[in-house]
């Protein structure tokens, strides 16, 4: 397997190791770093950037690095590496901003999720060319369970006995947005560029 091949699995790991370091600073980190509302209008702008690179409870980051390997593994194969890289940063402030613009009643935020939407969708969108009528089924999935999350049925707090907050729905739409827009961008570019092959 060439360098190419697993760059999805080599960025995940990663990241993943970098969570893990951030979780193990403990408390004196995760207060530097959350989303925070009122701190943020005092002039902590990264706040809005890095709320998704702490967590709450150490099965909160399992969870995430959990699903982020498996995305890693399994999907987005020959994506080159600073895509996987660009979804990943542009995600984290995705998320962020669209806590901060769209969801006032957010008052604090910390996880991954979001971002797991965004390299999730980006990686389905990529794999269409490769196996087009299993990834749409299961990116069919993913936009049905968002859209789920936003319905009177849905309990955001399902979760609480795992990572001590509510789940933040809004967080996996702006996340799976943004993965969205890198994803047909990457494509629109891949396709660009084999029309213009001999």
């Amino acid at each position: 397997m060439s360098r190419e091949h697993r760059s999805g699995l080599i960025v995940c790991s990663l990241v993943s190791l970098l969570l893990v370091g951030f979780y193990s600073g403990g408390s004196a980190i995760f207060q530097t770093m959350d989303f925070d509302r009122q701190l943020i209008t005092q002039g902590q702008w990264w706040r809005i950037f890095s709320g998704s690179w702490v967590h709450f409870t150490l099965w909160h980051l399992l969870m995430n690095v959990a699903v982020l390997m498996v995305i890693g593994a399994v999907l987005g194969e020959s994506v080159p590496m600073r895509w996987w890289v660009s979804v990943i940063m542009l995600a984290s402030w995705g998320v962020g901003a669209g806590l901060w613009w769209m969801e006032p009643s957010c008052s604090l935020y910390a996880g991954f999720s979001g971002v797991v939407q965004a390299v999730l969708v980006f990686a389905l969108i990529s794999s269409l060319r490769h196996a087009p009528v299993g990834t749409r089924l299961v990116l069919g999935c993913v936009v049905l369970r968002i859209v789920y999350e936003h319905t009177a049925f849905y309990n955001p707090d399902y979760l609480r006995n795992w990572i001590h907050v509510a789940v933040q729905p809004a967080a996996h739409a702006f996340g799976a947005f943004t993965g969205a827009v890198v994803g047909l961008i990457y494509e629109l570019q891949v396709r660009h560029r084999s029309s213009s092959l001999p």
